[in-house]
């Protein structure tokens, strides 16, 4: 209970009410309230992976802040992979700032929810067998340079 009363009350020192955060056990059964949403906001600095793709795929778009560090670039390098770097943020204000652009800009968001899906499927993150083949190469590339040594 202490979580959720701190996270409602930091809420609502933004303006947010109560009544609007909606707190679901739905481990395992949580796709369908991506339905719900018009925006998935990554937290910083551990960036969503499983999450940002699940977004995304069911058509929720996500800003995101990144960082310096791979934790903290995960979500940043699945929407410049999706061409969506407009949606990500280099520092708070600007993660703000995009956040508050997008939620005001109603068609843009119906927009992204009718088009994520295929925006995925055409990019890299969609073409798993050149991904499957292009690691493959790699990994044999590394294991005959490590058999030289």
């Amino acid at each position: 209970h202490a979580f959720r009363s701190n996270v409602t009350d930091h809420f609502a020192r933004g303006g947010v009410s109560s009544d609007r955060i909606i707190f679901q056990a739905v481990r395992g059964r949580h796709l369908p309230f991506y339905n719900e949403m018009d925006i998935s906001l990554d937290p910083f600095p551990q960036t969503g992976g499983t999450t940002t793709c699940e977004s995304l795929w069911m058509g929720v778009p996500v800003i995101t802040r990144f960082g310096p560090t791979v934790f903290e670039r995960l979500s940043y390098s699945v929407l410049e992979n999706l061409s969506l770097g407009r949606f990500c943020a280099r520092d708070t204000q600007t993660y703000i700032a995009a956040a508050v652009g997008l939620a005001k800009d109603v068609p843009k968001i119906s927009n992204l929810r009718a088009t994520l899906r295929n925006q995925m499927k055409a990019s890299p993150l969609g073409k798993t067998e050149a991904f499957a083949h292009d690691f493959y190469n790699t990994m044999e590339t590394v294991v005959k340079a490590s058999r030289r040594q």
